[in-house]
Parts: C-alpha cells; structure tokens; sequence
C-alpha cells in the first residue's frame, strides 16, 4: 500500500472544513475582532466618539452644594451624556444613550466596570475611584448595532 502524496494545503482545508461543521465561528466574529484592534490601537485624543461637552455645575438645593461633572459625547447618530457625581463610596456616573437601546457598557480605567443599560438608554455606575477612564459601548449579544469608544476622560 502505497501513501499519497503530501499536500499541505488539502490537509488544512479537511482541517478548515471539519472545524466549520463542528464548531463554526459567530457570523459577527471578525467585524468585533477588527472593531477590538482598531479600538486598542487608537491614541486617546483620537477616538470614534468626541467630546461634544464638558461642564461642571453645582447640584443641591437648600443644602451643601456638590459638584458635578457632564460630559456629552457623540457619533454619528448615537449621542451619550454622563453625569458624575461624589457618591457615597466613590464616584457615582449616570449614563443615557440616544436613541434609547440596551446595550453593553465598558467603564475601562482605574477599575474596569461592565455593565448593561436598560432598553430606555440608562445606565449607572458606583464606587468608582477618581481617575481617567474610557467608555465603551457595544451592542448586546445577539443584537445588532455598532461599538463605539470614547476619548479618555478625567473623573
């Protein structure tokens, strides 16, 4: 009995193909892997979202007043406003999101937060230390949308 010859290439596609009917890759699996990369490999004043506004205000009424920092960011359709603000042990954020969608949400910084908003766009973060974090939004397992990262901001 003789031994076909070896041919690299035929190996790997049986090896290909057998992976693709046992255990086939998510359909979305690239375009998060290539979102991921160009993600990381952005220097933080360049980022897919931008600083639409950054305001500090007084917040209380007859009591002491605290203050607060609001931040606007946007891209394209999807616009997200924060607002933090000294909570009881650490920083409190509050987030919405325009349009209103359930979507995953990546507070990365000092402490690396995950989280989820409601289907009304709102989320919130607590017992965050001061520091510079970034936020990332992506769409829910199974959902469609788009990833978005902000620019890195100062709590």
């Amino acid at each position: 009995m003789t031994t076909p010859p070896h041919d690299p290439a035929f190996e790997l596609d049986a090896v290909r193909a057998l992976f693709e009917a046992i255990d086939p890759a998510p359909s979305d699996l690239a375009d998060k892997v290539i979102a991921r990369v160009v993600f990381d490999q952005l220097d933080t004043d360049m980022a897919l979202l931008e600083l639409l506004e950054r305001s500090t205000e007084a917040v209380g009424s007859r009591t002491a007043q605290v203050e607060s920092l609001t931040l606007q960011f946007g891209a394209g359709e999807l616009k997200i406003l924060l607002r933090a603000s000294p909570g009881e042990d650490g920083l409190r954020l509050d987030g919405w999101l325009s349009p209103a969608r359930a979507m995953a949400i990546y507070l990365e910084g000092p402490e690396t937060v995950a989280s989820a908003s409601s289907g009304l766009g709102r989320f919130t973060l607590d017992s965050l230390p001061h520091g510079r974090y970034r936020l990332r939004v992506e769409p829910l397992a199974g959902a469609e949308g788009t990833a978005f990262v902000t620019v890195a901001f100062d709590l």
